[in-house]
């Protein structure tokens, strides 16, 4: 699900373009997601979309670990929580 705020008409910034019913669609959804599905116009929507749920769920396993070290005690627990969240993190720049 992709939303924009609120805009006025003349800032409005989805504009119909496509030769087809399927490339309309696929202009509106990129124009209204903006930056959220990245740059790629070679890549398809489908693609695109699969790669946002991917770095989706990559940031909350970062952040579920990173909240499990601050109420983790024990420094080999931490330190192996660490280097996977490292591991997570270069994961998530490939995506």
């Amino acid at each position: 699900y992709y939303s924009t705020d609120w805009l006025d008409e003349e800032d409005l910034p989805v504009h119909l373009e496509g030769l087809t019913l399927d490339a309309v669609y696929e202009n509106f959804v990129r124009q209204i997601a903006g930056d959220a599905l990245g740059t790629g116009e070679s890549t398809s929507l489908k693609d695109s979309v699969e790669q946002q749920k991917q770095r989706e769920q990559l940031e909350k396993q970062i952040a579920a670990l990173e909240a499990k070290i601050r109420k983790e005690k024990q420094p080999k627990k931490k330190f192996e929580m660490v280097q996977k969240i490292k591991m997570l993190k270069e994961r998530l720049k490939d995506v």
